[in-house]
């Protein structure tokens, strides 16, 4: 086992237990490294090609979430849907913006999905990665409240999407 893999376990056990403890802030930040980390192991194996933008050197954690969604799609839609109970809390949230402070309409596809509409499938998808994206970038730079009862609801709720999407790509990296 190389060390990224033992990365993937250890962060993902860390995400187990603080879930199990009800810390959910931490089991998302766990859960959201050993996923990045499973992503990138998975570009490697797979030989997917990054491409940069102009002036940009190295690949963005986010880069490598994008090209694992691209190349999973089908499977990222699979756990959409298995975890839409637990999502479906976030159907009415902020009128219909499942986060607050994001443009309007940006997550509009994954409100309307939650509602019962059908999305396309490639829409949706990308959607869904940036979501969780903009959820790690609000816990990761201050603006997700550790003791606020709707960022708590919207981590909880969130979670076993993120650790259904940690898992199968755990499953692909291997």
């Amino acid at each position: 086992m190389d060390t990224r893999h033992k990365i993937i376990d250890s962060w993902r056990q860390k995400g187990l237990i603080a879930q199990e403890n009800e810390e959910y802030f931490d089991a998302f930040i766990s859960y959201w490294i050993s996923f990045v980390v499973s992503c990138k192991v998975y570009c490697d194996n797979n030989g997917v090609k990054i491409c940069l933008k102009k002036d940009q050197k190295y690949p963005t954690d986010f880069d490598f979430l994008i090209a694992w969604f691209n190349g999973n799609s089908k499977n990222v839609f699979n756990c959409f849907e298995n975890n839409m109970q637990s999502l479906s809390i976030l159907k009415d949230r902020n009128k219909g913006e499942i986060l607050k402070n994001a443009s309007i309409g940006q997550f509009r596809s994954i409100t309307h999905a939650l509602q019962g509409e059908r999305i396309q499938k490639n829409i949706l998808v990308e959607n869904i990665a940036y979501f969780i994206n903009q959820i790690r970038n609000n816990l990761f730079h201050g603006t997700k409240i550790y003791d606020d009862h709707e960022d708590l609801q919207l981590i909880k709720s969130v979670l076993p999407l993120l650790r259904d999407l940690l898992d199968d790509s755990v499953n692909k990296s291997y």
